[in-house]
C-alpha cells in the first residue's frame, strides 16, 4: 500500500479516537487489513534493491510520503479534522509499520547487517502483507487504481 493510503486511513482512526494513545494503537492497527489485499506491489520492493531500479523506487518512496505530508498538513489546514492531533498520531501510527520494515531492509540489503532488531515485526508484517497476495495479486497499474479509490473513500469519511 501506497503511504498515503495508510496515512489517511490511520487519520480516520485517530480523528475517531477518544484518546492520543489509542489514536496512536487504533492508527497504528489499520495498517494491517489494508496491506492484507491485493494491491499490486507484492515483488516491487524486491525487484528494486540494485542500481537504477533502486533509485526509482526511492524517488517514488519519496513522493508517496511528500504527498502524505500534503494531505495531512492541508487536511489540518482545511479544518477537516475536529481532533487534529489526534488524526496526525492516527497517520503516524499508521505508516510506521512500513517505516520499521524499510529501515530492516535498508539495514540487510545495503548496509549488509546481520543484525535486524525488528525482525520479527519484520516477519509478522511481511506475512500478513503477503497472505491473501500469495494466491491472487494484481498488476501494478490496477492495483495503483484500487488504492486510488480506497483512498478517494477514506477522504469521504473524513
Amino acid at each position: 500500500m501506497f503511504i498515503t493510503l495508510h496515512a489517511a486511513a490511520g487519520a480516520l482512526a485517530g480523528e475517531l479516537s477518544p484518546s492520543y494513545p489509542s489514536a496512536f494503537a487504533f492508527g497504528f492497527l489499520t495498517h494491517f487489513p489494508l496491506d492484507m489485499f491485493p494491491h499490486g506491489d507484492r515483488g516491487f520492493g524486491h525487484r528494486a534493491k540494485h542500481g537504477r531500479a533502486a533509485r526509482a523506487y526511492t524517488l517514488m518512496v519519496i513522493a508517496d510520503a511528500v504527498a502524505a505530508l500534503a494531505l495531512m498538513y492541508g487536511a489540518i489546514l482545511t479544518g477537516r479534522f475536529d481532533k487534529p492531533f489526534h488524526a496526525f498520531l492516527g497517520a503516524l501510527a499508521g505508516v510506521l509499520p512500513d517505516v520499521v520494515v524499510g529501515l530492516t531492509e535498508y539495514a540487510q540489503v545495503i548496509k549488509k547487517s546481520a543484525r535486524t532488531y525488528f525482525r520479527r515485526f519484520y516477519r509478522f508484517h511481511t506475512f500478513n502483507h503477503n497472505r491473501v497476495i500469495t494466491f491472487y495479486d494484481f498488476g501494478m497499474k490496477f492495483g495503483l487504481v484500487y488504492q486510488v479509490i480506497v483512498l478517494l473513500l477514506i477522504l469521504k469519511l473524513w
